[in-house]
C-alpha cells in the first residue's frame, strides 16, 4: 500500500472518530468545571501538542515543516483563547488527526505494521508519546468543555477542520 493510501486511511478514521466525538460532546459547560477553567485545559494541551511537534522538527533538522504543520493548532488555540464557541468542535478534528498519525508510527515501531515507515530517533520516540498522550489528554478537556454549538455546526466545523490538519501537513513537504 503506498504512503498516500495509508495517508487517507488515517485522514479517514481520524475524521469519522472526530465526528462521532463532537456528535456525542455536552452541550453547554458542566456543572463541575469552573468558569473558564475548561478553555484554558484545551489551550494547554493545543500549545503542548504543538510544542512537541516544533521540537520534532528541532532534533529531526526540520523545524520550517513543523512549524508549517502546526499552523492549524495555532489557529484553534487563538479560538480558544478567544472563547470562541467553535473551539471545542475544532479541537477535537485536530487531537483525533495527531493521536491517528502517532498511531501509525507506534505500529511502525513496534513491528505490528508499518504504517508509517522511517528512521525515527530516540527523542522523536519519547515525543510521539508526549503528543499521544496531549491528544488524550486534549480530547478529556474538550469533552469537559462542551459546546453550545448546534448539531450542523458542530459537525460542519470538524469536518472543516479535519480537512485543514491533513493538508497543512501534506503542504509542509
Amino acid at each position: 500500500m503506498s504512503f498516500p493510501q495509508k495517508f487517507l486511511i488515517v485522514v479517514a478514521l481520524s475524521t469519522i472518530v472526530a465526528l462521532a466525538l463532537a456528535g456525542g460532546m455536552p452541550v453547554g459547560r458542566r456543572s463541575d468545571t469552573a468558569p473558564g477553567a475548561s478553555w484554558l485545559g484545551v489551550a494547554t494541551w493545543l500549545i503542548a501538542v504543538s510544542i512537541a511537534l516544533l521540537l520534532v522538527g528541532l532534533v529531526s533538522n526540520t523545524v520550517v515543516r513543523h512549524v508549517i504543520q502546526i499552523v492549524p493548532l495555532v489557529v484553534v488555540t487563538a479560538l480558544t483563547a478567544g472563547h470562541s464557541r467553535f473551539s471545542s468542535a475544532a479541537a477535537t478534528s485536530l487531537f483525533t488527526f495527531w493521536i491517528f498519525a502517532m498511531g501509525g508510527i507506534w505500529l511502525f515501531l513496534l513491528g505490528i505494521s508499518p504504517v508509517f515507515t522511517g528512521r525515527y530517533s530516540p527523542a522523536e520516540i519519547v515525543l510521539t508519546v508526549v503528543i499521544g498522550l496531549g491528544c488524550i489528554a486534549g480530547l478529556v478537556a474538550v469533552r469537559r468543555q462542551g459546546t453550545d454549538l448546534r448539531m450542523p455546526a458542530r459537525l460542519g466545523t470538524v469536518f472543516v477542520f479535519a480537512v485543514l490538519q491533513p493538508v497543512a501537513l501534506l503542504l509542509s513537504f
